[in-house]
């Protein structure tokens, strides 16, 4: 079964599918969407939008360069995408309860799960992150110096709210211009 479903996705490969067709078929939808949202040809323009978009898409489709360079990013897109979405799982995992950890301890907390994602796909993305065992205690040491100096200099917080209520109502903060959240 798995063999048939490599060999339907090789096929489409050879048909040029992923070459022509989903190029063409994303910038055919971007180009249609902010140009409905935006209506900068007017109102009730579904027509002339979709032909304008059309032609963008067929003109994108014959530079193959772009499609390349479309076919290289999306999918890297994609995993960075994947993985705000694992952090914030993970994030919510530890902060999630309204006793749960707030100030800077949730965010030492944050810091660490984004460190420890990106170390767990570093050797996938080519990152080579062998270090020496003397660049690796300078800088548990240098850490640890700086974890005590935010501990000892901070001053105690006035607000109850946990670590997770702190970052929604951080994330809720960002507004676009018509006062509509992002």
């Amino acid at each position: 079964m798995a063999t048939q479903i490599g060999d339907i996705i090789l096929y489409l490969q050879q048909l040029g599918v992923y070459d022509y067709f989903l190029p063409f078929l994303l910038i055919f939808a971007i180009i249609f969407a902010i140009l409905e949202k935006t209506s900068i040809l007017g109102k009730d323009k579904t027509n002339i939008n979709a032909v304008i978009s059309m032609v963008i898409g067929l003109l994108l489709v014959v530079q193959q360069n772009i499609v390349s360079i479309i076919n290289s990013f999306l999918p890297r897109a994609s995993l960075i995408i994947i993985i705000i979405l694992i952090s914030m799982l993970v994030i919510s995992l530890v902060g999630g309860s309204s006793a749960g950890y707030s100030g800077g301890v949730f965010g030492v907390i944050v810091i660490l799960i984004l460190i420890g994602l990106v170390w767990s796909v570093s050797p996938d993305l080519g990152f080579n992150l062998n270090i020496s065992e003397n660049t690796r205690n300078i800088i548990i040491i240098v850490v640890i110096i700086v974890l005590i100096m935010a501990f000892m200099t901070r001053k105690p917080s006035t607000s109850k709210k946990s670590g997770l209520e702190s970052f929604t109502d951080f994330m809720g903060g960002f507004k676009d211009n018509g006062g509509r959240k992002i």
